[in-house]
């Protein structure tokens, strides 16, 4: 297994040379996403489809409440990432 430091040069190198630096951030937080996911799985630290559908829902009330723009940011990535 590579380490953090080899990972992280591998997946740069692998970016187009016009990448910019937030596009390549955005590669680095998503593999390290993935990465965070299959440790979860693996540890049985998951919930069920139905349990995020209800999560989302309670996270959609709090901002039509009119209660958190970042908030409404970041539902509407999670909408978009899991669409």
């Amino acid at each position: 297994m590579l380490s953090t430091k080899n990972q992280m040069a591998t997946i740069i190198q692998k970016q187009p040379d016009d990448s910019s630096y937030d596009e390549i951030l955005r590669e680095l937080a998503f593999a390290r996403m993935i990465e965070r996911g299959l440790e979860d799985s693996q540890a049985n630290r998951t919930i069920s489809n139905e349990e995020m559908k209800h999560r989302i829902k309670t996270w959609v009330r709090v901002c039509q409440g009119g209660q958190g723009v970042r908030l409404k940011t970041k539902i509407k990535e999670l909408i978009f990432c899991i669409s």
